[in-house]
């Protein structure tokens, strides 16, 4: 095993020990939150507020962990990776998950209903003499 891999191997494993402590001092917190709101102002419930701010905290540190699920962490190899199988698509003339239109605009006629609703005289037409 080389150098690099161990000291990338320990950080990731600092990472992961560090989210950990971070998820189970949330915990910790969140569960006295609750207690406190419980004893102190039942009628007025708070609680659940620095939970959630909290809560956002923690998602964002799972992700910067843990990766993306289906996707994986998002770093320079991620984006060495995307990089690549762009080019790669690119060279070969195609465009990966091409955008599906319902309607080809070019070959759909768009009807023109000037003389529909205005008639020949400029005066509109009512609805039941549309429906034509």
């Amino acid at each position: 095993m080389k150098k690099e891999q161990v000291e990338e191997a320990k950080k990731r494993v600092k990472q992961k020990k560090e989210f950990f402590e971070h998820f189970r001092t949330y915990a910790t917190m969140s569960a006295m939150f609750f207690a406190i709101n419980l004893f102190t102002s039942q009628g007025n419930w708070w609680f659940y507020w620095p939970i959630f701010g909290w809560g956002i905290g923690i998602v964002s540190h799972y992700f910067s962990v843990f990766g993306v699920p289906g996707v994986g962490v998002i770093d320079k190899a991620w984006e060495e990776q995307q990089l690549e199988k762009e080019l790669r698509s690119m060279s070969a003339g195609e465009v990966e998950n091409p955008v599906e239109t319902p309607l080809d605009l070019n070959k759909t006629p768009i009807p023109d209903v000037r003389e529909k609703n205005f008639g020949k005289t400029g005066t509109r037409m009512n609805w039941f003499e549309l429906r034509e």
